[in-house]
Parts: C-alpha cells; structure tokens; sequence
C-alpha cells in the first residue's frame, strides 16, 4: 500500500476570533474548549 502525504496549512487563531467562534455556535454548548497558544483544543473526559 502507498501512503500519500497531503500538504495542509496550520491557521493559528486569535483570541478575538475564538470568541467571535463561539458566538456564532461553532462549539456545542456542553464542548469543553480552550485556546492555548492559539490553538483550539477539545478537553475529553
């Protein structure tokens, strides 16, 4: 089997934007969320 790599582009994001996000309903009410280092990262139980 051939595994291909697939060129993507990493968008850091502000904090403005995160929660310009979650004002738009991005993030389920309930979804644990945070940005660090401006990254959004979903918190799993």
């Amino acid at each position: 089997m051939q595994i291909k790599e697939v060129p993507f582009t990493l968008r850091l994001g502000t904090l403005n934007e995160y929660h310009k996000m979650a004002e738009a309903g991005i993030f389920h009410p309930k979804e644990r969320v945070e940005l660090i280092a401006s990254k959004v990262y979903f918190m799993i139980d």
